[in-house]
C-alpha cells in the first residue's frame, strides 16, 4: 500500500512541481537561485541538474510562444489597419497603392516592412525572459510587505 501511495504521490507531484517551480522563477525575490538552492536537497546530486533544466526550458519554451503570439496579433492587427490612413502614410510613407479596380496592393516598401516585422532579428539577443533570470533577486526586509 505504501508503494502505490508513494506512486501516487510521486505522479503528482512531479507534474505540479514543474508548475510550482515555475511560479517560483517568475518570484522576482526567488528566481532561480530557490530552485538551485532546494533542488540540491531534494534531489540527487545526478537529479538536481536535469530538473532545473526542465524548469528552465519549459520557461523558454512559454517565452517563446508568448513572443510569437504577441508578434502574429501585432502583425495581423497592423496589417488590418492598413487601410491607408493619412497619418499612418505620412509616418511609414506611401504603403498601399489603389489599383483600378479600387483594391489595395501593397507597395514594395509595404511587402519589406511585413518581411521586417516576420523575420525574428530578437533571436541574437536576449530576451526579457533571460535578462529577468540575470538580474538579481529582490530582497525583501523583515516586517515590509511584498506585493509582486
Amino acid at each position: 500500500m505504501a508503494k502505490k501511495m508513494k506512486m501516487k504521490f510521486e505522479k503528482y507531484w512531479g507534474t505540479s512541481n514543474l508548475l510550482i517551480s515555475m511560479a517560483t522563477v517568475l518570484d522576482p525575490r526567488y528566481k532561480m537561485e530557490l530552485l538551485n538552492f532546494s533542488f540540491k536537497a531534494i534531489y540527487s546530486a545526478n537529479k538536481a541538474p536535469t530538473q532545473t533544466k526542465l524548469v528552465l526550458d519549459t520557461l523558454k519554451e512559454l517565452f517563446a510562444e508568448y513572443v510569437e503570439a504577441y508578434r502574429v496579433a501585432n502583425v495581423v492587427s497592423s496589417s488590418s489597419t492598413t487601410s491607408g490612413t493619412e497619418s499612418k502614410a505620412h509616418k511609414n510613407g506611401p504603403s498601399l497603392t489603389t489599383s483600378r479596380f479600387g483594391k489595395n496592393i501593397k507597395s514594395g516598401t509595404a511587402k519589406y516592412n511585413q518581411h521586417i516585422r516576420n523575420v525574428d532579428f530578437v533571436a541574437s539577443v536576449k530576451s526579457e525572459l533571460d535578462t529577468y533570470l540575470e538580474e538579481a533577486g529582490y530582497t525583501v526586509e523583515p516586517g515590509v510587505d511584498f506585493d509582486a
